[in-house]
């Protein structure tokens, strides 16, 4: 019997009422309701802004979702099994958000709670539109439809095995390793295949993820198996389906289709500030864009640098500074296994010997301003710091300037020798820094494997250094795996761990430069680790709230400078020794260095943050560090 228009419409009709009358359709809303309460109740303290758009949109989302269960259950058994996977993806991906993000907001919660449950509940009605309207009233005979539809089946279904696995495989990981949020992705960006081998297989438990990923795999596939593996459940001859009457009114499935997509893109744009996850993924770009802009600010620092050059050019042109200056930046020291720093036992014999001479000047409060090498270098070498208010970051033209730049203004030759990989300058600000030296040598380009720091001393033996130097020298340090540091026959004092091994190997290393740069004269050496790991606890380092510790910020910090520099500048080096006790962060390193070289600062402004200066910012103010989102306090 043929169904006409009228009919099919009443039929689409009556089917959204038992939806919406539906007994699984009140609990579901008064599930989510509950729950939603309640979890505002719970951040109240951490969150009371009123966010009343949010919360309709993501009410709305609720709605549309208890409608798909109300809608599947009045279609039956069959309905119910073959949607179920699709009906837990929502539940999944919430899931996800608050195990791989431990503190939900306001915002972030009523964001996921519109998001997951509005996109389910489209994906579900264009699949149904496409499986139960295109189709029915069809014969089942037509083996082209029906191959058409198994085809649409498996493509639907793969689709969600794919999302149900990652938001398990996220949870998987964010219990073992903690979540993923835009500073692991950041690090990611910047990171190599062999340091990310090296993480993934050691601290990040690299084998019970993949066997766990495995096995969450498993279970999805067995899962859409048994609920898919006889395809969609209503045989295509019914002339009788809700779906039905949008299909045979070509014009209707259009305006459904396009009012349903372009509402929802609508209010995500407009309101949400979308969820965690999403921002997350957003951050690539975010950090992408940076690199970007830092790129771009090229040609107007060059007009910085003359307009800086034609300011100072009496004092730069009758300047005699000369001399060689050397920092030499360390990778995840922790000052507490150092032996010149009161450790036992003592890892660190030259050091412990350098500190007693009278050139020598060790800071015993020193800090890292970020535990991700990425941050805190390109923070370190230029004038951007985390107490600038407002924070303008790399950016800005002027704040982008390095102490490379300011140091060839000055008639410095400048050299950088790095012995961690090259990452291209698309991906990383600090291989832009370095490409802005006179000279610059990776070790990668000459030696990919067993890249012990050592093996920089011929080549900075070979190295004919300017009167007017400004050499900074990349350590690979103590980067974990800490056994992998060091060659297999050097020889070290019995029990100690592998840390402790390469702690004692980097001191060798300092020995080496320190005893070189000296035989050629230099003015001034600097050592700074570029942040810390938490060896104790087992961990390496991590920005994230939860998985913080202060001991991934305990960083050595020393000068020593030669006799001459000491006769030349005693007021300066008297300075110098006189803040050896003052709380110091990293990223003044470039404050320090115009002071200790006598260079002049491009923005007055920011003189006071040098520990040098008489009116010192951290004098007045707590030290900081992740970029001045925690204030470290006094130990």
């Amino acid at each position: 019997m043929k169904t006409n228009g009228h009919q099919l419409r009443f039929c689409f009709l009556r089917y959204l009422l038992k939806s919406f009358f539906h007994p699984f359709f009140f609990s579901i809303w008064i599930g989510l309701t509950i729950y939603e309460f309640t979890y505002l109740q719970c951040i109240r303290h951490l969150d009371s802004g009123s966010t009343p758009k949010y919360a309709i949109l993501a009410n709305f989302g609720i709605i549309g979702y208890s409608f798909l269960w109300g809608y599947v259950w009045s279609k039956g058994t069959a309905a119910v099994k073959y949607w179920l996977p699709t009906l837990l993806l929502p539940i999944s991906l919430c899931i996800m958000e608050f195990v791989n993000f431990t503190h939900i907001l306001r915002f972030s919660f009523f964001a996921q709670l519109f998001h997951f449950p509005f996109w389910t509940v489209v994906w579900f009605l264009l699949w149904e539109l496409l499986l139960d309207g295109c189709f029915a009233g069809k014969s089942e005979s037509g083996s082209v439809a029906r191959r058409f539809r198994a085809v649409c089946v498996c493509i639907q279904s793969t689709l969600e095995l794919l999302v149900l696995w990652l938001s398990i495989s996220i949870m998987i990981n964010a219990v073992l390793n903690g979540g993923i949020n835009s500073d692991a992705v950041v690090a990611m960006c910047q990171t190599n295949k062999q340091e990310a081998w090296e993480y993934f297989w050691g601290i990040n438990h690299g084998a019970i993820l993949v066997g766990g990923m495995a096995l969450s795999f498993l279970l999805c596939a067995i899962l859409f198996f048994l609920t898919r593996r006889r395809g969609y459940p209503y045989g295509s001859d019914r002339s009788e389906s809700p779906w039905r009457a949008i299909w045979l009114f070509r014009l209707e499935a259009a305006c459904f289709i396009l009012i349903a997509v372009v509402i929802g893109w609508r209010m995500a744009d407009m309101y949400t500030k979308r969820t965690s996850t999403w921002n997350t993924i957003k951050s690539y770009d975010v950090y992408r864009r940076d690199i970007e802009a830092f790129k771009k600010l090229l040609d107007k620092r060059k007009q910085i640098m003359d307009q800086y050059m034609a300011q100072h050019q009496a004092e730069v042109g009758s300047s005699d500074e000369k001399g060689i200056y050397v920092l030499v930046i360390g990778e995840s020291l922790d000052r507490r296994y150092m032996g010149c720093y009161g450790a036992d036992p003592d890892t660190t014999p030259f050091q412990t010997s350098l500190r007693n001479q009278p050139g020598s000047v060790f800071f015993d409060r020193a800090y890292a301003c970020h535990v991700q090498t990425t941050r805190v270098v390109p923070m370190m070498l230029t004038m951007y710091d985390q107490y600038l208010s407002p924070k303008q970051g790399l950016s800005d033209a002027e704040l982008s300037l390095s102490i490379l730049d300011v140091a060839k203004i000055n008639g410095f030759r400048t050299y950088w020798f790095s012995n961690q990989e090259k990452i291209s300058s698309n991906n990383s600000i600090i291989t832009s820094i370095a490409a802005s030296a006179d000279e610059s040598v990776f070790m990668f380009d000459l030696i990919p494997k067993g890249r012990y720091d050592h093996k920089m001393m011929p080549i900075l033996q070979d190295t004919q250094f300017a009167d007017r130097s400004l050499v900074i020298i990349h350590l690979i340090g103590n980067h974990y795996p800490y056994g992998m540091r060091f060659p297999e026959d050097y020889k070290f004092p019995e029990g100690l761990s592998s840390y402790e091994q390469s702690v004692y190997y980097n001191d060798d290393v300092l020995r080496q430069i320190t005893e070189l740069f000296l035989a050629r004269g230099a003015e001034m050496i600097i050592y700074v680790s570029d942040h810390s790991d938490a060896v104790s606890l087992g961990k390496g380092h991590d920005p994230r709230p939860d998985k913080f510790y202060r001991e991934m910020i305990e960083i050595p910090l020393w000068f020593h400078a030669s006799q001459e520099y000491m006769e030349r500048k005693p007021q300066i080096f008297e300075k110098l020794r006189a803040s050896s006790g003052k709380a110091v962060t990293n990223d003044l390193i470039f404050n320090m260095m115009m002071d200790l070289i006598s260079f002049h600062y491009p923005q007055e402004e920011i003189r006071d943050h040098s520990p040098l200066s008489d009116d010192y910012i951290l004098d007045r103010n707590q030290p900081k560090t992740l970029d001045g989102l925690l204030e470290i306090p006094s130990p």
